[in-house]
């Protein structure tokens, strides 16, 4: 089971949204409107709310479509206020992603980079969730992470479990 879902995961890397200019640029092209939408997802919590922050940074160009290696993003410690990802969970959306099929149109995952200045507590605290797994999560390579998921990091980590898995 595992195999034919980690081909293809292998085969191509899944697509995330990232902003779309250098953070530099952001307080110039950031409006009213992304701002309130922003206060409501970062409130509510929902994904709806996520989503709404996500259609209306894409219309305005915030942020775009990227494909990036999952071996590459880890999950940002304000995920889920700062819960992150378990491995039961994780493995639940192996199982699904193995019985209805990876489609990348559907997946709405988001990233940032990691800055410098937050990188050692970001890598440290997903080592603590991987540490905490009881195994169930996939280890990082620190030299080539990059990235941090705000949503998508259950799907990105059963991704990375399954491509290390393979190798």
């Amino acid at each position: 089971m595992q195999a034919s879902v980690a081909h293809q995961c292998r085969l191509r890397s899944h697509t995330f949204f990232c902003a779309s200019m250098p953070p530099a640029a952001w307080p110039f092209a950031w409006n009213t409107r992304a701002d309130e939408l922003a206060r409501q997802a970062c409130e509510k919590k929902t994904a709806s709310a996520w989503q709404h922050l996500l259609s209306y940074c894409l219309r305005m160009d915030f942020f775009k479509r990227i494909p990036v290696h999952c071996s590459r993003i880890v999950c940002a410690t304000c995920n889920r206020d700062g819960y992150g990802v378990n491995g039961k969970d994780v493995h639940e959306n192996i199982d699904d992603t193995f019985y209805s099929g990876w489609h990348d149109q559907f997946f709405h995952g988001m990233i940032t980079d990691i800055l410098a200045e937050e990188r050692d507590e970001v890598l440290a605290f997903n080592q603590s969730l991987i540490d905490s797994s009881k195994a169930m999560l996939a280890p990082i390579d620190t030299d080539v992470v990059k990235y941090q998921t705000l949503a998508g990091s259950h799907t990105n980590q059963g991704h990375r479990q399954l491509y290390i898995k393979i190798i």
